[in-house]
């Protein structure tokens, strides 16, 4: 059934829908995740400054499983509005063990805020099913952009947030959390109210641009995670977000160490949460136009590049290159997470997709996850040096595994 003019209308409607809550959620993810390492840091050490965020990265993993299941159950608008009210109340609760001097109840909260956010990343997919294939990669890259709003807004607002924390009695690490379970709260309510119809029930399915059918054949997960389109989504999108929150993670601390204050600390995370999301339509374009290879190995060059920066700019004569470090990092993460995404989701019926889709994001966060942990412990032994270092190795994997299925791997578009 070809789609008419008001299901197209709809859709769209849907999609810009999708955009200004994800805007939300990033603001409110961004301003809990810059001060988690410092939270971590003061309630419990150093070595496990890199829990919080750890624990927040499972919560992503098991959220994008959780709440997948739900959305098959109940509705993406039941599923993306439960996922918020529960960032909300992680959020919350991550506020309040500042207050108490909890690292446990730190980690509780972060690990329930991880579990709703991952509605955030869940809804490039959801948004992608709203078009026909051929604008997939533009429309993801226009969900990911929606975390600019983020970027700005996030990191800009944490000295705003600290100070009307200590005005109200709270030390001025709540503020950010408080701030974050405020934004979630709204972002749900949005959901519930303007996300209707189902975006599932007006999922593009096929190159001719129907609506959804029922009777395609569909091969199952063990199938599809076999293929080496899969694969290389997995690897792109892993490795590239590994390598992000290796580096990411330990910045606001190393910085802390050295005496810099939140504003620095702002301005540096404003630049590598920009370069993570601002491009995001670029990358989209750029996919469409030279294919996911390409971008997938121009993204492992920049993380290369960023981590080389960062290794020379952790002496703190040298933290000036810092900035353009982390930016570097976000844009390196942004080509791989764009053009793994859209590989992931290439020539798949929609059962597939959505069969997939939440697989490929646990397991991207279940590397993001184990990097945030491992970099307590590499800073801890070694150093934020021998930390960037360890960064940029990795980076080269995904261009490994290019030129090992380099005849195997289609350029999706």
């Amino acid at each position: 059934m070809t789609r008419t003019a008001t299901a197209e209308s709809t859709q769209t409607r849907l999609v810009w829908t999708f955009f200004w809550v994800v805007a939300i959620g990033q603001t409110a993810f961004i301003l809990a995740a810059t001060v988690s390492s410092l939270a971590g840091g003061e309630l419990a050490s150093t070595r496990w400054s890199g829990l919080p965020s750890a624990f927040g990265t499972a919560g992503l993993a098991a959220g994008a499983m959780v709440f997948t299941w739900v959305a098959a159950r109940f509705g993406r608008t039941a599923s993306f509005t439960a996922g918020y009210l529960t960032a909300a109340s992680g959020a919350a609760i991550a506020g309040y063990s500042i207050t108490q001097r909890s690292f446990p109840l730190l980690l509780l909260g972060m690990v329930i805020l991880g579990l709703g956010q991952s509605t955030s990343h869940l809804a490039r997919y959801a948004a992608a099913d709203l078009r026909p294939s051929k604008r997939r990669a533009t429309t993801i890259g226009m969900l990911v952009w929606a975390g600019t709003i983020g970027a700005v807004l996030g990191p800009r607002a944490l000295n705003p947030a600290g100070k009307l924390a200590v005005s109200l009695g709270f030390e001025d690490l709540v503020g950010p959390y408080l701030s974050g379970a405020v934004l979630f709260g709204t972002g749900a309510l949005v959901f519930a109210t303007l996300l209707r119809p189902d975006p599932a029930k007006l999922a593009i399915d096929d190159e001719i641009d129907s609506l959804i059918r029922t009777d395609e054949p569909v091969r199952d997960r063990p199938a599809l995670l076999g293929t080496v389109q899969t694969r290389l989504a997995l690897v792109s999108m892993g490795l590239g977000q590994g390598v992000m929150v290796l580096v990411m993670t330990q910045t606001p601390l190393h910085l802390r160490r050295i005496g810099e204050g939140l504003d620095v600390i702002g301005n540096v995370m404003t630049a590598h949460t920009l370069g993570m999301f601002a491009i995001a339509p670029l990358t989209g374009y750029l996919v469409k136009r030279l294919g996911t290879r390409a971008i997938i190995s121009l993204g492992s060059a920049v993380l290369i590049g960023a981590c080389a920066l960062s290794f020379v700019g952790a002496a703190p004569a040298r933290t000036v290159l810092l900035l353009p470090g982390l930016l570097l990092l976000g844009i390196g993460w942004n080509f791989t997470f764009v053009a793994g995404s859209t590989h992931l989701m290439n020539d798949l019926t929609f059962q597939e997709r959505t069969s997939i889709q939440g697989i490929g994001d646990t397991l991207t966060w279940i590397v993001g996850g184990s990097a945030s942990i491992a970099s307590g412990f590499v800073v801890s032994g070694t150093s934020y040096s021998s930390l960037s270092l360890i960064g940029a190795l990795l980076a080269l994997v995904p261009i490994a595994a290019l030129v090992l299925w380099r005849e195997h791997v289609t350029v999706a578009v």
